[in-house]
């Protein structure tokens, strides 16, 4: 009578291979904070919606997922913020918007069945958020006090 069950070398590969996920989804959610962290940092202090610490709360399990709907809107509105205090409107919201559909795919992630879609839309807004500060974290420090005529 033979057992078709699975052995210890399987269970332990399947252990091994889970924790390698676990590991490598950890270290892209601690680069996500940093990034998000760093290019918070650039916002002058009196624009900023959150502290850039406070980003790093979206490494603990479960509740990252509800922080979420904080973090990435509050970035993008401190960004507007700054903008706004130089006189430029250009960039319209800032990518609030896609810090909300952040925050929703996070949490739409955890449905089954709707994970499937929610999860490439997740990574795929994410990318994009993380482009668009990068930019503007790029445009604050690359740029000086606004210079206004006449005054």
């Amino acid at each position: 009578m033979e057992d078709s069950g699975l052995g210890g070398g399987e269970w332990a590969f399947i252990l091994i291979v889970l924790g390698v996920a676990v590991a490598i989804g950890i270290v892209i959610n601690a680069i996500v904070c940093w990034l998000t962290s760093s290019a918070l940092s650039s916002v002058p202090s009196e624009h900023r919606e959150m502290e850039p610490g406070l980003v790093w709360l979206l490494l603990i399990p479960c509740f990252g997922v509800f922080w979420s709907f904080f973090v990435f809107p509050k970035v993008a509105r401190s960004f507007r913020r700054a903008f706004e205090a130089r006189g430029e409107t250009r960039h319209g919201d800032c990518g609030v918007a896609i810090g909300w559909w952040i925050a929703i795919c996070a949490v739409l992630g955890i449905v089954p069945c709707v994970n499937y879609a929610a999860g490439p839309a997740y990574l795929i807004l994410l990318i994009l958020f993380l482009v668009k500060i990068h930019g503007f974290k790029q445009e604050l420090s690359n740029s000086g006090p606004p210079v206004f005529p006449n005054a």
